[in-house]
């Protein structure tokens, strides 16, 4: 056949017409059978995507119009409606379930999984029996019955109904659909290891006993500052059977440092709140958080650990519920008394390190294996360990500000700084000095600061006795003046049990002797000096065989110079002001001069125990308002004078 090409002529003459169409005609058929076939094609094009368009139309029409919620018998039309429905309820879901996954920060919530099991569910349901009508209607069309059982008209209409049910609370279930994560049982806590200290871990291992005890509800851990109680208790909350042993453990951090107080309730609730992830947005009430708080914890097995108490707390004002179900407290605090309460059943405490795990820490926190072995470096590391006493923080700061010294002659200097501190500043012992200067000023009472600083005349280490240094005080009149006895026995053991449960005294080698750690004592010294009433001249432990210069006893109102190696005494100082003189456990002293007390007129308290002495000067008939006398051990001494026998 022969193919030409022609053109569709339209108006206005051109070799195209309007529509510009090229026309092929086969030679043998009739053009006016192929306008009509390509007109036809053309019109069936429109109508298409008229079609299309109107197809469009009526979705969208569909996809905004709600859900039919009343249908009609027809079960077919019931089916139908109930396929859309469960398709528009899968559409909600998924949608859902893409903004979950795509929260990082969110978990799902207990609403929000149990409205998603019953869409899955129901899901499932209407498939089922979507299929089996329309296997049954195929079988019944083939028997010609005309209607199908009446049995899924209603089955499918109760379905309809769960499923619009579901879909009108979608946008309830949105706002629901994810919340904060459940707090964790345990939050690990950054602190040292405390394995290979047994002084630490000690404890450590008790609290771990007693956290099994049913009857046991409450933990005191007490001792002075920077002894490690808080490090017991961090490594307690990191421990693997704590968290076995209950179902949350909460960190509260009581007080601030240098505070004399517990932080405010609504401070304690709000941290509180925070760790149990609870939302108090428009809630300012601390009774309706406390509350909530202790809804929360209602049947939940938890351990809280109170740090740095510094005051009796009221566990109802911060939320914590009464519990018989296993829940424990453990709290941190350098005041004794504050163990001494219904909240504590059992109490410890902490102990200063030995010299061996001083050492342990101390090259620990060094760091540097270089340092210790060097033969010059490695002696007056140890002398530097040795000057911190036993005291944890002490350790830590001293040992972090040392590890940047590189030479044997920066140690030196340094090690001659920490002796003169603080005359000369060291670094690493201000803070702890602060610490312990705000323990002394905490006292508030005159009668408790000034017995305190009268504790550190005693040579470092001393037991000092309890009925002697009571009666040191009556005799200086620290107990007050024109007391009774009776009176200034109370008050004494009044402030010695303060003193004892500030950790500022210490239990000695019996229940009838204290004592003053080192590093407390030098801080007692140090305020000492700035004290206006207190002259005092303290030369203790220094192995000194000649008594200071007669220039250095003048205007001082107590000396002490104990534990030394003297053997001889100036002949008459001049200290018409001194009340308080200490020469115990000089034993080469055998001999005190004539005229020795003669301006001693206002000496109080004289202590020659464990000395050398074989008489008393009849100088000593001077004094007149001389309280006590300790000549304690003094195996030369034959004879007294006349009057003091007398007296």
């Amino acid at each position: 056949m022969i193919l030409q090409n022609w053109n569709l002529i339209g108006v206005g003459g051109s070799g195209k017409g309007r529509l510009g169409y090229n026309l092929s005609i086969v030679q043998g058929l009739p053009v006016l059978s192929i306008l009509m076939a390509t007109i036809g094609a053309v019109t069936g094009a429109v109508a298409a995507t008229a079609g299309v368009v109107q197809a469009v139309s009526q979705a969208t029409q569909v996809f905004w119009q709600p859900l039919k919620v009343t249908l009609s018998d027809n079960v077919e039309e019931i089916r139908d409606a109930l396929n859309e429905a469960v398709q528009v309820l899968g559409s909600v879901r998924k949608d859902f379930e893409t903004e979950v996954e795509n929260n990082k920060t969110k978990v799902p919530s207990r609403t929000y999984v149990e409205w998603r099991r019953r869409v899955l569910e129901i899901d499932g349901q209407v498939k089922d029996i979507i299929a089996e009508y329309n296997k049954e209607s195929k079988e019944e069309k083939s028997f010609w019955f005309s209607s199908p059982c009446p049995d899924f008209r209603e089955e499918m209409k109760k379905m309809h109904e769960k499923v619009i049910d579901l879909w009108q609370v979608r946008n309830e279930i949105r706002e629901k659909m994810l919340v904060d994560h459940a707090p964790e049982p345990v939050i690990k806590r950054d602190g040292p290891d405390i394995r290979k200290f047994e002084t630490l871990r000690k404890p450590l291992e008790k609290i771990l006993d007693w956290l099994k005890r049913y009857k046991v509800k409450g933990i005191g851990i007490y001792g002075t500052v920077g002894i490690g109680k808080t490090t017991v208790m961090l490594n307690l909350n990191n421990h693997d059977q704590v968290g076995t042993m209950f179902d949350i453990v909460i960190w509260l951090t009581v007080s601030k440092e240098g505070s004399k107080e517990n932080l405010k309730r609504e401070n304690l609730l709000l941290a509180i709140a925070q760790r149990l992830k609870l939302t108090m947005a428009g809630t300012s009430n601390a009774d309706e958080v406390a509350q909530r708080i202790r809804t929360e914890l209602k049947g939940k097995r938890y351990l809280l650990l109170l740090d740095d108490v510094k005051e009796y707390l009221s566990l109802n004002e911060i939320g914590i519920p009464f519990s018989n179900n296993g829940s424990k407290i453990v709290l941190t605090t350098r005041l004794r008394h504050v163990c001494n309460n219904e909240m504590v059943d059992k109490s410890i405490k902490v102990a200063y390190l030995s010299p061996d795990e001083s050492w342990k820490m101390f090259q620990d926190v060094l760091g540097s294996k270089k340092l210790i072995e060097d033969l010059r470096i490695g002696p007056l590391a140890w002398q530097v360990c040795r000057e911190c006493s036993g005291l944890p923080l002490l350790i830590e700061k001293v040992a972090n500000t040392f590890k940047l010294k590189n030479t044997e002659s920066l140690w030196s200097d340094g090690l001659n700084s920490w002796r003169m501190w603080p005359s000369q500043e060291c670094k690493g012992i201000r803070e702890m000095y602060e610490l312990l200067r705000f323990c002394y000023n905490e006292l508030g009472d005159d009668r408790y600061k000034k017995c305190f600083l009268y504790g550190a005349l005693y040579p470092e280490d001393s037991d000092i006795h309890v009925d002697s240094l009571l009666e040191c005080w009556a005799a200086e009149d620290l107990l007050g003046d024109g007391n009774d006895v009776r009176v200034r026995v109370m008050i004494g053991d009044i402030i010695m049990t303060g003193l004892k449960n500030v950790s500022l005294l210490e239990e000695g080698k019996s229940d009838y002797h204290v004592t003053m750690h080192k590093f407390i004592r030098q801080v007692a010294l140090y305020i000492s000096e700035d004290h206006p009433e207190l002259k005092h001249l303290v030369e203790t432990n220094k192995e000194l065989r000649e008594p200071p210069d007669e220039e250095y006893w003048s205007n001082k109102n107590r000396i002490s110079l104990g534990d030394n190696e003297l053997d001889r005494l100036p002949d008459s100082p001049n200290c018409s002001m001194l009340s308080t003189l200490f020469l115990q456990n000089n034993l080469g002293l055998e001999i005190i001069p004539p005229a020795f007390f003669e301006h001693m007129i206002n000496l109080r308290v004289l202590d020659l125990s464990h000395t050398g002495i074989m008489s008393l000067p009849p100088s000593i008939s001077i004094l007149s308002g001389l309280k006590v006398l300790h000549l304690n051990n003094c195996q030369q001494l034959v004879e007294l004078p006349s009057n003091i026998v007398d007296s």
